[in-house]
């Protein structure tokens, strides 16, 4: 289940963590996100409005849009060629790991203050 946050003017999708102990659940537990991911991205990618991302922010989204398409965890900015987790990883985390990252689907939850100071979503990913 996908839920949607409004935060700002934009909707932020909200995931919901759920934990079990079977063995049949483990046995199935990489299809499941599998699928589970599947249908958040498209969740996701319905909400995007590409009118307001820059050309900067364009270029950036359409490099992790294609990492994501090959199923990549990680791509490097076109920038800087710095590596940058993508969304399916931090899907997979199911955690924020705090240091505010650029595609963070937990809005910042475990980031500190300071790290979340002057983040804006802008339908796409996370900017300074």
């Amino acid at each position: 289940m996908i839920l949607f946050t409004q935060r700002l003017k934009h909707k932020i999708p909200y995931l919901p963590r759920y934990y079990s102990s079977s063995t049949q659940d483990k046995e199935n537990l990489g299809q499941n996100l599998k699928r589970d991911y599947l249908n958040f991205e498209k969740k996701f990618t319905q909400n995007l409005d590409l009118e307001y991302l820059s050309p900067r922010e364009l270029t950036i989204h359409n490099a992790h849009a294609l990492a994501i398409s090959k199923g990549h965890y990680t791509y490097d900015d076109p920038e800087t060629g710095l590596r940058v987790m993508s969304r399916m990883i931090h899907f997979y985390r199911a955690r924020c790991c705090g240091n505010a990252c650029r595609h963070c689907i937990y809005n910042f939850e475990n980031a500190p203050d300071e790290l979340k100071m002057g983040k804006r979503f802008n339908t796409s990913f996370w900017t300074d």
